[in-house]
């Protein structure tokens, strides 16, 4: 029912900007739209009332197919009306030698589920490990039966995850504000990949405009996030972590990506490392950050609190004169006692602005605003 695109994976310089996304690298997309499918074929369903149309027939097998699955993971005997699943089934699904008419529609309920679930777990599995595995797996059953997906295109499943965590607290408590970060930067990383590119502006046209009338936007792909805990540390870490662990297999069984032979039963949801929460380890800190594409890969910078508030006010469609003005009123020089630890883009307005306008450049960040 749901298609998705793929991520490319590099290991850059990590501090200063640069975190690539991992993600699949082929679209995959369920066979139940295979209309050569075995399960699809209409002898496999004898209704009881010929004259009902196809059209009600696919809602009601969709219905069913993408109703929440029990806590066990298995199809739910009853539907929210209190209607006997086995005995609505039968109508317009007949058993075969090996399987009732609930079993043979249970396997595609619970692939449905079981890829919706994988998706979100691929695209956040820093909110998994802040949350731990058992509760990211309630946190996903909660979020997707109040939203479920509602397109064809698996990219837009999480969205509204985000929203779901501000607006249910209590899923994430009493680490609400860590877990919305995570999300929010978990996010715009998708967004980043998926996003559509604009046509940068001009080293012409940013000089022949005037500031007090010049107004840009950013990228499509390019987001501006502030936080308030270190969420894409976490993140650089869980990367490292995973790459070690791909190198260590990949060393340890070179043959076992060959190997499809020991691959799980796809009827059953594959089994899950469990792993302790790390969300109480985490300690607050602001962080500004710009998530964007490069070269086909996804990455994020931090930036200084300036920069940030130059970048947002552009996007919020303020001129580039009203947007530097914030900057232009700081006129006080960096002590000279500055903090050895941070670099002159963070204590030196001019050199902020300079560098702020350097990288948009050279990563073609900044396009015309839309008329």
């Amino acid at each position: 029912m749901d298609s998705r695109g793929g991520h490319h994976t590099r290991v850059t310089k990590m501090k200063e900007s640069d975190h690539p996304v991992k993600k699949p690298s082929l679209r995959k997309t369920s066979h139940f739209r295979d209309q050569t499918s075995d399960f699809v074929k209409s002898e496999n369903f004898p209704l009881k009332t010929p004259s009902t149309p196809l059209a009600s027939l696919q809602r009601e097998v969709a219905r069913i197919i993408m109703a929440p699955l029990t806590k066990d993971d298995r199809m739910r005997p009853r539907q929210p009306g209190g209607a006997n699943t086995s005995a609505l089934v039968e109508d317009f699904i007949k058993p075969n030698d090996r399987l009732t008419a609930f079993q043979r529609l249970e396997i595609y309920n619970r692939q449905y589920w079981f890829r919706l679930l994988d998706c979100l777990y691929e695209d956040y599995p820093g909110l998994c490990a802040l949350l731990g595995q058992p509760r990211f797996h309630r946190l996903l059953i909660a979020y997707l039966t109040k939203y479920p997906s509602t397109s064809p295109d698996l990219r837009h499943l999480g969205q509204r995850l985000p929203a779901f965590i501000a607006e249910s607290p209590a899923h994430t408590a009493p680490h609400q504000a860590l877990a919305l970060d995570m999300a929010r930067l978990e996010h715009a990383q998708a967004v980043a990949f998926d996003a559509a590119d604009r046509r940068p502006i001009t080293a012409r046209q940013l000089a022949a405009a005037s500031p007090e009338t010049l107004r840009l936007d950013l990228q499509p792909h390019a987001t501006l996030l502030a936080l308030h805990y270190p969420v894409d540390d976490i993140v650089i870490r869980l990367m490292r972590d995973h790459l070690r662990a791909d190198t260590s297999a990949a060393r340890s069984d070179p043959s076992a990506q060959a190997d499809q032979s020991n691959q799980p039963d796809q009827s059953e949801q594959p089994p899950r490392q469990h792993r302790p929460a790390i969300a109480r380890r985490v300690k607050p800190q602001e962080v500004h950050l710009l998530i964007y594409r490069a070269d086909h890969s996804v990455y994020f910078k931090r930036l200084s609190a300036s920069q940030y508030t130059i970048l947002n006010e552009l996007a919020a469609g303020r001129t580039l004169a009203e947007s530097l003005a914030p900057l232009e009123q700081n006129t006080t020089p960096p002590a000279p006692a500055a903090d050895p630890t941070k670099s002159a883009a963070e204590t030196d307005p001019a050199e902020s602005l300079r560098a702020l306008f350097t990288l948009c450049a050279s990563l073609r960040l900044l396009c015309p605003a839309r008329k």
